[in-house]
């Protein structure tokens, strides 16, 4: 019996065996829990996962032990191979958030990083979204987007990059370049571009009609005629201009357009302006006064705050408002309407305490 059981034995053992090492290097093969893994791979920090499907995020950042020398130029690849697996890079963002051209133009700067000061170009190849925020980029001279087969949105705010060149943006990729004290650069469409084109350097829709971003550094500028809708943050953080002139064929102003304008003083709208969005008006101290004409219909949340307004007199024309949110005007702040209709929906909608005088 003992040596019939002894071969019986040996076989399942055997077996057994074979079985847990084959999991042992299936296991090996397979990232193992908890599904992250960090690299830092020529220059660029990049975050892999794997808890549904195996994908990655770029990222312009320097591990904080990392000792070694950094590069002049990076390349934000798409793919990423790792333990066997391949990793597909979804986007490349300069840090955890991503702030917007009025945000960034407001940000205290500390001291500069090694990036800040030497990294001269970045490529982002085919498919990676750019989802970058940079400021005070002292050497950076190229930004470059390769085209990609499938379209792509990315967010790009650019703010004090006096080498930075033109910034060429693919017909597939959906990007608006906000460039701020970027004397050498504008973005640039291909004229196959389906939704964008850059027009005396700003940048309009394909029709005309929508004013996206204007990087102009003039001080009175005066919005082309036929456009009906300025896009948010579109003068967002501009330091230059003082007076503003919409024409007649305006409509809407969307949240934020004249965010951060602190040498702002003066916005002249035209006869049809319908609609004003939130934060249109905050951070803009030199803005004294303003007037709004009879065709306004819908006024929300657009001011900000006593520390962030310096707002003396507010002119309403209209002789009727379907929204009005004054919420943050500074209750030193004065403000005409026509008749006591807007007045009461003004003190209906709003908390402004100040005084609303029927004129």
């Amino acid at each position: 019996m003992k040596k019939v059981l002894t071969p019986l034995f040996s076989a399942v053992f055997l077996l057994m065996f074979g079985f847990f090492f084959q999991l042992s290097a299936a296991a090996a093969r397979e990232p193992v829990p908890p599904f992250q893994k960090d690299l830092f791979i020529d220059g660029v920090y990049y975050h892999l996962s794997w808890a549904n499907v195996a994908g990655a995020t770029a990222y312009l950042q320097v591990p904080e032990d990392y000792t070694g020398e950094l590069p002049d130029e990076i390349t934000v690849r798409n793919e990423i191979t790792w333990d066997g697996i391949t990793f597909e890079v979804n986007s490349f963002s300069s840090g955890d958030s991503y702030d917007s051209i009025g945000h960034l133009t407001k940000r205290k700067t500390g001291a500069p990083t090694y990036y800040q000061q030497h990294l001269k170009k970045i490529t982002v190849e085919e498919g990676v979204s750019p989802l970058l925020s940079l400021s005070h980029y002292e050497a950076l001279e190229e930004i470059i987007i390769e085209s990609s087969s499938q379209t792509i949105q990315g967010n790009m705010s650019l703010w004090d990059c006096p080498k930075l060149k033109d910034i060429h943006v693919p017909s597939n990729v959906d990007l608006v370049p906000h460039l701020r004290d970027c004397p050498n650069a504008s973005a640039v469409y291909t004229p196959e571009h389906p939704k964008y084109q850059t027009i005396d350097g700003d940048i309009y829709s394909k029709n005309g009609k929508v004013l996206y971003d204007v990087p102009a550094t003039t001080k009175k500028y005066t919005v082309r005629k036929g456009v009906e809708r300025i896009e948010s943050n579109a003068f967002a953080g501009n330091g230059s201009i003082k007076k503003i002139f919409l024409p007649n064929s305006v409509r809407k102003i969307k949240s934020g357009a004249f965010f951060n304008m602190q040498k702002l003083k003066k916005v002249k709208y035209g006869n049809n302006i319908k609609k004003i969005y939130g934060k249109c008006f905050q951070r803009t101290p030199n803005l004294k006064v303003l007037t709004l004409p009879a065709s306004v219909r819908q006024i929300t949340s657009s001011f900000g705050t006593k520390k962030f307004s310096g707002l003396k007199k507010i002119y309403i024309n209209s002789p009727k408002l379907n929204k009005a949110d004054f919420s943050g005007v500074p209750k030193t702040c004065k403000i005409y309407v026509k008749n006591n209709a807007v007045k009461n929906m003004i003190r209906k909608q709003s908390n402004f305490k100040g005084q609303i005088i029927v004129k």
